[in-house]
């Protein structure tokens, strides 16, 4: 089912009124290619960030935009919002600050165990 933009606004609204409020990094992005917005897919943006535990977490967040990453360049920091397994970005809160244990969001890693490589030593 297709959303109006005011319905999506609304449901953005809620889920930063209610959410849980995280700072992560930008990873990668991905297209969604359910959806069409002027003859293109709209690019996600996938954020790998710490939860409350600790444990390296990741998320796919929908942006809107499409093609072009100079709203989210990978590496930059980015605030977001998570809510019922819902997620939304925090406006203008992109930026280039450090985080603690930056460098293990941006390693190479797969984040599922079943993808992991054992190596024998």
């Amino acid at each position: 089912m297709l959303l109006g933009a005011s319905a999506v606004n609304r449901r953005r609204k809620r889920i930063i009124k209610n959410g849980t409020r995280y700072t992560g990094k930008i990873y990668s992005y991905i297209e969604d290619q359910s959806v069409l917005i002027n003859n293109a897919y709209p690019i996600n943006i996938v954020v790998h960030y710490f939860d409350k535990e600790g444990i390296e977490r990741e998320v796919t967040i929908p942006t809107k935009f499409t093609k072009g990453s100079e709203s989210f360049p990978i590496g930059a920091t980015i605030d977001f919002v998570i809510y019922k397994s819902s997620s939304a970005w925090i406006k203008d809160s992109v930026r280039f600050d450090h985080i603690d244990r930056e460098e293990e969001l941006m390693d190479n890693k797969p984040l599922n165990p079943t993808k992991l490589n054992l190596i024998a030593v």
